[in-house]
């Protein structure tokens, strides 16, 4: 069963280990809101399956000043791509 795991919250304030403990092949991650500053560094990236493919929320990313400085794996998409996001996925996880 696929999922998408959606993160609102930046890494001052969330354990990004416990979320990509339980990540398959075939889910996704979606960082929103403050989440967003996830997609600037490398270093989570390591233990997350390769298959797993992730997302940004443009629009948090352009709010925040980070347009361009995301890490190259990363594919961003607007509020109208999240919601195809949501009904594309088995079932969608709120980590906040």
């Amino acid at each position: 069963m696929s999922c998408l795991h959606t993160v609102s919250k930046s890494s001052d304030l969330f354990d990004m280990d416990t979320c990509i403990s339980v990540l398959g092949s075939e889910d996704a991650l979606l960082f929103i809101e403050d989440g967003v500053y996830f997609c600037i560094g490398s270093e989570i990236w390591k233990g997350i399956d390769p298959e797993c493919k992730i997302y940004v929320q443009l629009e948090d990313l352009q709010a925040r000043g980070l347009v361009g400085k995301t890490a190259p794996n990363v594919e961003s998409v607007n509020y109208d791509e999240f919601v195809r996001l949501c009904c594309t996925y088995d079932k969608v996880v709120s980590w906040f």
